[in-house]
């Protein structure tokens, strides 16, 4: 009899250690950053898009600290619009195309107008004008890697 008293009480302290180690590992994976779906720390932060830029999405994810500025964020058709660049961390040099799109459609190179080219502050500055009426989103790329892409700014013409 004590035989199977052991056998028991092996067989429920196996059982026991595996689920202290499952609930063990579930605990370390969530203050890793694996949390559970559902549970607070998956909810996404409040937006802190500054006005005049709107979010880069999955697909145009801002990369190497490219960020794009316009000014203002609403003119009438060939009024001027100014634009502003910051790379972090800095680097001179590097060249950007100014692409648009018009009212959610493809992006194109934005014609007639030169490449901004960074300073040593990793800065550079562009101003242009459209004709063309509606929202019209701003971004830019990197010439040499164009998977380096910064956030869209909507700019209001009409």
């Amino acid at each position: 009899m004590s035989s199977r008293a052991s056998g028991g009480a092996l067989a429920a302290s196996l059982i026991t250690a595996a689920i202290v180690g499952f609930a063990g590992g579930a605990y370390v994976g969530g203050q890793q950053g694996g949390e559970e779906p559902g549970s607070s720390a998956s909810t996404p932060p409040e937006s802190t898009t500054p006005v005049g830029e709107t979010p880069a999405t999955p697909t145009e994810e801002a990369t190497a600290g490219v960020t794009l500025s316009a000014d203002p964020t609403s003119v009438a058709p060939n009024e001027d619009i100014s634009l502003a660049v910051s790379i972090e961390p800095a680097e001179e040099g590097v060249e950007l195309q100014i692409q648009r799109s018009v009212d959610g459609g493809e992006w194109e190179n934005f014609p007639n107008v030169n490449l901004i080219t960074t300073d040593a502050n990793g800065q550079g500055t562009s101003r242009l004008n459209s004709q063309r009426e509606g929202v019209n989103s701003f971004r830019v790329v990197r010439v040499d890697d164009d998977s380096v892409v910064s956030n869209a700014v909507e700019v209001t013409i009409g």
